[in-house]
């Protein structure tokens, strides 16, 4: 015989049509979008969460946009897979039990609207909230957008309140996979909207972003959709012992974010990725810094990276996965970089048997460049070495 609390636990997952209550904890395994760097998907464990929020902040120029802008292009490449997968498994299914006859014909019918509804809905889109109009399309290109299937919204007399509610809609329609909020500071609540400059209002977005937190959560989860919320840095005037920075939403806003990345300008780069001064007329790219700054969804051990942005090319993707197999033993050497396989850690030869050595990075990088299947294997070895907690 149950005991009662079995038979209340049962009903009330029934009630919910849905397993709320269990015994004993699971452990969560996000699905993810991933960074093109593979230095930011070492850095967070392999991406962002789905059904999570995520702030990119930082001061101006710091990378934010360009950080969540990358973030858009590999969402949208990861919806149409995942789409596409679904539909190649839905038809595999419907084609089975059609072959299975009339036996089966109700299950088919079932499986068939399924596909259906699938292929006329289509894979899940990305919503990008310009709140500051600055959205450049060009450089959203570079970086992997596919700016035809993103969903632009560019608000004008809006209030903050009207936004967010927009944001919930979206988010609440099942279709939407990523939503970007570029960016927080410039939610103009309803109370501010209607004062002149001379009244002051207490509370600001704290509040509306508290109301928000509230609300997008279920959302979130129920919909397994990112939201990522671009903000500033500001400096914390009149704190004389708390930290120098603050970021504004108030702290419903830090509590809701799953994972806080703060983006920070690096050395400026030229062609060939080495760093050259700040006075620099026309560098070729730049670093960006990135710590984390909050993580609830992987260890915290990993504190943060550096990738490679170049103005022409956007991410440097191959210069980063050279600067991670240096620190897993891929790539070995200071000067003279040595290239060693990935399954065994043994130097790799060329097919006279001479060992693949090149003196300087610069070589190091023209090489593995032009290698695309050992650059392919390195890649799938990294793949699995974000995952570890080393």
């Amino acid at each position: 015989m149950p005991r009662n609390l079995d038979t209340i636990m049962s009903q009330i997952n029934k009630d919910f049509k849905d397993e709320i209550i269990r015994k004993g904890t699971v452990r969560d395994d996000y699905d993810r979008i991933p960074f093109s760097s593979p230095l930011l998907q070492w850095s967070t464990y392999g991406g962002i969460p789905l059904g999570k929020v995520t702030e990119i902040c930082g001061s101006e120029g710091g990378g934010k946009t360009t950080t969540a802008l990358d973030l858009v292009g590999n969402a949208q490449k990861k919806f149409k897979n995942d789409w596409s997968e679904k539909v190649a498994e839905l038809t595999g299914q419907y084609d089975e039990l059609v072959l299975a006859g009339k036996p089966k014909e109700k299950l088919a019918n079932s499986v068939k609207e399924k596909l259906d509804e699938l292929v006329e809905r289509g894979p899940k889109v990305c919503v990008y909230f310009d709140l500051e109009n600055t959205l450049d399309e060009m450089w959203a290109k570079k970086l992997g957008v596919a700016t035809d299937d993103l969903i632009l919204l560019r608000p004008t007399t809006q209030t903050g309140e009207q936004v967010l509610q927009m944001a919930i809609d979206l988010v609440n329609s099942g279709d939407v996979g990523l939503l970007v909020l570029d960016s927080l500071p410039m939610l103009v609540p309803q109370q501010i909207f209607d004062d002149t400059l001379e009244k002051k209002s207490m509370g600001g977005i704290a509040k509306l972003l508290a109301d928000f937190s509230s609300r997008i959560t279920p959302a979130l989860t129920v919909n397994n959709c990112a939201l990522i919320g671009i903000n500033q840095v500001r400096e914390n005037v009149g704190s004389m012992y708390g930290p120098p920075e603050t970021t504004p939403g108030g702290r419903s806003w830090k509590h809701l974010c799953s994972l806080r990345i703060k983006c920070q300008k690096g050395d400026l780069l030229d062609s060939k990725n080495l760093r050259v001064p700040n006075s620099t007329q026309c560098p070729a790219g730049n670093m960006v810094n990135t710590t984390i700054v909050k993580t609830k969804i992987c260890s915290p051990n990993r504190k943060g990276a550096s990738y490679t942005l170049n103005y022409e090319k956007g991410i440097d993707v191959v210069y980063d996965t050279l600067q991670l197999c240096l620190q897993y033993k891929l790539v070995t050497g200071t000067s003279w970089y040595t290239f060693n396989d990935p399954q065994t850690l043994e130097p790799l030869e060329d097919e006279n048997g001479k060992v693949l050595k090149y003196q300087g990075m610069s070589r190091a990088y023209e090489f593995l460049l032009s290698e695309p299947e050992l650059l392919e294997d390195y890649t799938a070895y990294l793949n699995e070495k974000f995952k570890v907690n080393n």
